[in-house]
């Protein structure tokens, strides 16, 4: 018996979208909701590469310690509480994911990156490659990435897929739901 191939779509949540930006640390859930409703009604026909923005979370955080500047700047303060604000947001967005029976897994950037002035210089996709050969889907979000030397990097979702499309992957738009009311799903990146 041959099992058909499912294509991999890439999944695009815009912390704007995910979030409330003028309320620290408020999830839009009933859009969490919807786009984690729309990609399980999906999920018998694609795989799963699922990406979020910070919003809310993040930004305001990273603003405060100026973590764009570097660690001599933001420290190790405001390296550690962004990632711990990105960590917030993954967990909710992956509880959602998983209430709607899709077997979904936090990977954070900070874990498989090295950054270099501002750009991913070094991306360990091996975790992700297993989760999905193992119909795990993995859920990536924004992060500070630690740079050489004494630096590090907010790094957007939009950051960790330009790494991958520079490394040979395809994007093109598509919608992953027709008729679509959730604004995080109009566009999408095949990978592979």
């Amino acid at each position: 018996m041959t099992t058909k191939r499912k294509p991999l779509i890439f999944v695009k949540l815009g912390g704007a979208a995910i979030t409330f930006k003028d309320l620290p640390k408020k999830a839009n859930d009933a859009i969490i909701d919807s786009c984690a409703q729309q990609i399980a009604n999906l999920k018998d026909d694609y795989k799963f590469l699922i990406g979020h923005g910070g919003g809310g979370f993040a930004h305001p955080i990273a603003a405060k310690y100026r973590v764009h500047e570097g660690l001599k700047i933001g420290g190790a303060e405001g390296m550690t509480e962004t990632h711990r604000a990105m960590s917030e947001l993954n967990s909710i967005v992956v509880n959602y994911l998983m209430d709607r029976g899709i077997p979904a897994f936090s990977v954070f950037a900070s874990s498989c990156a090295v950054s270099n002035n501002g750009q991913i210089k070094d991306f360990y996709t091996k975790p992700i490659k297993e989760l999905l050969t193992n119909n795990v889907v993995p859920v990536i979000g924004g992060d500070v990435v630690r740079g050489q030397g004494n630096s590090e990097c907010p790094i957007r979702r939009n950051g960790v897929w330009t790494h991958r499309n520079r490394r040979g992957c395809r994007s093109y738009d598509r919608s992953v739901a027709s008729g679509s009311s959730c604004p995080c799903s109009p566009r999408a990146t095949r990978v592979g």
